[in-house]
């Protein structure tokens, strides 16, 4: 569903009207990763001006709600992956992710032994880390503040995959590096 608001431009305080979607689906999620979907022009000044708003992502086999600065769980159903997000950074790892089919849990689990593991100087300089993409061998990840990428094999993933026992989920939650250790446990075997 597709209404329009007003929004008041911060360079020249001109009320602009823009549309703003209830959902997209995952044939417009490239519009959503591009904030394409969030981009407006102020008719007045012509300010390129980013206007955040409640939107539900759904994906073939995922439903996110993005609520900006919000992260209450929110109740819903039909979908195997039910997330919610309150940033643009996290709403966008969080499509790439699971448009990549992987599991958000075992990513998280991964960025933090990146960071353990980096040395020291490293570590001083990353402001955090990002998913960024991944091929058949390969999952790959940026370290934010520094020039440096990481990566994980697809067969390390694989393996943690196997070994990590995944809580059943059943309403839209928050998963990130703080909250990610509350939805899984090791298997020892």
């Amino acid at each position: 569903m597709i209404t329009k608001e007003n929004y008041t431009c911060p360079k020249c305080q001109n009320t602009n009207r823009i549309k703003t979607y209830s959902f997209i689906d995952h044939t417009n999620i490239k519009r959503v990763i591009n904030k394409e979907i969030f981009t407006n022009i102020c008719s007045k000044c012509g300010e390129s001006i980013d206007v955040f708003y409640p939107l539900k992502i759904v994906g073939e086999n995922y439903i996110i709600h993005y609520t900006p600065n919000e992260n209450a769980p929110i109740a819903d159903a039909g979908k195997t992956i039910l997330r919610v997000c309150d940033t643009f950074a996290d709403l966008k790892e969080k499509i790439l992710i699971l448009e990549d089919n992987l599991n958000d849990i075992v990513i998280e689990f991964i960025k933090d032994y990146i960071i353990y593991n980096l040395d020291e100087k490293t570590k001083n300089e990353v402001e955090g880390i990002r998913y960024n993409n991944c091929d058949k061998d390969n999952l790959y990840f940026q370290l934010l503040g520094s020039k440096t990428k990481a990566v994980c094999s697809y067969n390390k993933y694989c393996k943690l995959l196997k070994k990590i026992k995944i809580k059943k989920i059943n309403q839209c939650v928050l998963i990130d590096s703080y909250t990610y250790k509350n939805y899984y446990r090791m298997r020892l075997l």
